[in-house]
């Protein structure tokens, strides 16, 4: 039969699709690629950026200032400044760690629902003052239209300054009369919604049974300027940091998948259409009600490296991350960046870990000091006809890539995705470089043209109606 090219799994992760009618530019798994327009890329690594926190950093937090932007964390009962490499200690005995934050009037809020909500001014943190709730059981913190609102943790109310203000005189406003499945107060967001005759936005209160109060306005003293305008049913929200906005709406981790708020409050919790993860919505689903029960779920967009995360804890001290490629809108999943949490400041991606360490991510071709291992499983494919057994027995990847430093191919056939390789060190030589060496006699090379590089034929052995090939390098 020759040879036939099998497409880069350029559509992405497909787990939603029977592998029977997945689309050829799919793949069953892809781990550690992203899918690009055209191509797929090895995603890049990390570098430690500092270490020695004391403990599990289980909050970062991004200060904007008119000066300049500061990088904060939460560690050790510590809140720690970690911008350069040189962590330092803003300040101590705090009683939790996972702190919740926004950033009004040129400060940084802070609230973990069992210390007093702290206040950053880009130098030193100080305890918030405030009358009104007993502060201590702040837990969640949001700007809107330029009043901070806070709630505490098992409630069904929250609290709001004045206009303008942060702290001062604090006011309750409860919203247990208009609950229909009870729940307490997980989340509270800003949706951007345009309604046909121009842009309005919203303040969006998400219960922990998934019951979302939509309301109007920018003071909740005044009936003629606070009103709610609806009521919805969305999954179970994973935490009170399982969103992140992306455009005017917001993605939120429930347990019915990764969910696009807009869309949900149109068509419904059960719409697939609903579903930001829909692509992936069977291992959305899995890992959701599997690891659900453990904290660090976080979502964040990156724009500089075109990716929506959403981080997937799957012990208290290992993770893995769920990743969406703004552009193409495929997905793949990283392993190896064992986060706790995220952050994103001046355009650069962040991670913190259980072992007391702050990283940079998205740099380098290292994590750390481990190599990174991605693997592909493209869609199988019928090779032009189902009604004929084929075999392949060589495999030759085509890449940018001089070479892997190891690698794995298995040719699979019929569904099969186990898998009989395992990963082996390449012996061969480097690829020959384009214009230099002679012509049909090496493996191709890259040169000034970028040319894509042609690895060296290796033996598989599948025989099946549909076939596909495994390909794993490090």
């Amino acid at each position: 039969m020759g040879a036939i090219a099998i497409p880069a799994p350029t559509g992405g992760w497909n787990a939603s699709d029977s592998l029977d009618r997945m689309p050829a530019t799919d793949a069953v798994r892809l781990v550690n690629w992203i899918p690009r327009a055209g191509f797929v890329q090895s995603r890049p690594g990390f570098v430690p950026h500092v270490s020695g926190l004391g403990g599990s950093v289980e909050s970062l937090m991004a200060w904007r200032g008119p000066s300049g932007d500061k990088l904060l964390a939460g560690a050790s009962g510590n809140i720690w400044d970690v911008t350069t490499t040189t962590p330092t200690s803003l300040g101590a005995g705090f009683a939790a760690n996972d702190w919740n934050n926004t950033n009004h009037t040129g400060r940084l809020i802070l609230c973990n629902g069992v210390s007093t909500p702290q206040v950053y001014n880009g130098t030193t943190i100080t305890n918030m003052v405030a009358t009104g709730p007993t502060l201590t059981t702040l837990w969640g913190a949001n700007t809107f239209k330029g009043r901070a609102f806070y709630w505490a943790r098992n409630a069904q109310s929250f609290w709001y300054a004045a206009a303008g203000s942060f702290q001062g005189t604090l006011t309750e406003f409860k919203l247990d009369a208009q609950l229909t499945t009870g729940g307490s107060l997980v989340q509270m967001l800003n949706w951007t919604n345009d309604a046909g005759d121009g842009v309005d936005d919203y303040a969006v209160f998400v219960f922990s049974t998934g019951e979302v109060l939509v309301y109007q306005g920018d003071d909740p003293g005044n009936a003629a300027a606070w009103a709610m305008i609806g009521r919805f049913q969305i999954g179970e929200p994973l935490g009170i940091k399982a969103h992140a906005k992306v455009g005017g709406t917001e993605i939120i981790i429930t347990r019915d998948g990764y969910v696009d708020l807009s869309t949900a409050l149109r068509d419904g919790r059960y719409s697939e259409e609903s579903a930001y993860s829909a692509k992936i919505i069977r291992a959305a689903k899995d890992a959701t009600n599997e690891f659900g029960g453990f904290t660090g779920w976080e979502a964040h967009l990156f724009p500089a490296g075109q990716l929506f995360i959403v981080n997937v804890p799957t012990t208290s001290t290992t993770a893995i991350q769920h990743v969406r490629e703004t552009s193409s809108g495929g997905w793949c999943e990283f392993r190896g960046w064992n986060a706790r949490c995220f952050a994103v400041l001046n355009n650069r991606l962040w991670f913190g870990t259980s072992d007391g360490r702050v990283n940079r991510a998205y740099i380098g071709t290292q994590d750390g000091t481990a190599r990174i291992e991605s693997w592909a499983i493209p869609a199988f494919n019928a090779l032009g006809s189902k009604a004929q057994r084929k075999q392949v027995t060589a495999v030759s990847v085509v890449s940018n890539a001089l070479r892997p430093q190891s690698y794995a191919y298995d040719g699979l056939a019929d569904f099969n995705t186990s898998l009989r390789s395992t990963l082996v060190d390449d012996p061969g030589s480097p690829a020959a470089v384009w214009d230099s060496s002679a012509w049909d006699a090496a493996a191709w090379g890259v040169g000034a043209e970028g040319l894509p590089v042609r690895q060296a034929w290796r033996n598989v052995s599948a025989n099946g109606y549909a076939l596909t090939v495994s390909v794993r390098i490090r």
